[in-house]
């Protein structure tokens, strides 16, 4: 029961995160099965398809609002990851650990909150 719900977490987030690369249910399917084998691989991956997708916004027809995620908000879903996988002991040390591994994403959060 578990799996299935961490598979409907991560469909559910590729959806908002880049509804213009691909099917969300095989990116999210994906992005699960390397994140229960390398979670800092599939961190980076996300990142490549969170640019790519904002490269493929048509300029005429801009994302939904709903297609944006706050930093804090995608940590938090990737850390929520961590511990479904029995990758961290709780939610606390996995967002430390994501954090630590995405610094891009931690830059991009102090942005966010320092406007």
């Amino acid at each position: 029961m578990q799996t299935i719900q961490l598979e409907a977490d991560f469909i559910g987030a590729a959806r908002q995160r880049y509804p213009y690369v691909g099917e969300p249910e095989q990116l999210g399917r994906l992005l699960l099965d390397i994140s229960l084998e390398n979670p800092t691989l599939a961190q980076r991956l996300d990142s490549i398809l969170i640019e790519i997708n904002q490269r493929l916004v048509p300029a005429t027809n801009p994302a939904p609002e709903s297609t944006h995620i706050s930093a804090y908000d995608e940590a938090v879903d990737m850390a929520a990851a961590l511990v479904a996988a029995g990758k961290a002991p709780n939610e606390g040390r996995a967002l430390t650990m994501i954090w630590e591994m995405n610094p891009r994403l931690y830059e991009r959060h102090i942005m966010e909150i320092s406007r």
